[in-house]
């Protein structure tokens, strides 16, 4: 995401959990390090919501796999999933690094 090469950051889940339908076009999302620093923000110019019992990751796949960046693992991972948040970045601002206190192993927290 940092270098420019994905430009769709995705969210696959067994449940309806965050970011599934709680994002919106035009949302802020504040870029942080797993475990470590927060790093960039970004606007979404675009937000997909998929329900994988209607849709097959097959075709997600297919369709969105260069702008998402992940390699065969993932999508092997992510085999039994049952919803998905493809959100499209724009205007990705890097800051100098920072840290937060943040609580809970959440990967996704909407302010």
């Amino acid at each position: 995401m940092l270098e420019g090469k994905k430009t769709i950051e995705s969210r696959f889940s067994k449940n309806k959990i965050i970011p599934y339908e709680k994002i919106d076009k035009n949302d802020i999302v504040i870029v942080k390090k797993s475990g470590r620093e927060v790093v960039a923000f970004f606007r979404v110019s675009q937000v997909f919501f998929f329900d994988l019992g209607k849709v097959n990751i097959t075709e997600i796949r297919k369709k969105y796999e260069k702008e998402i960046c992940v390699d065969e693992s993932f999508w092997i991972e992510k085999k039994h999933s049952r919803y998905a948040t493809l959100i499209f970045l724009e205007k990705l601002q890097k800051l100098d690094p920072f840290s937060i206190s943040k609580k809970g192993m959440q990967t996704w927290i909407k302010l």
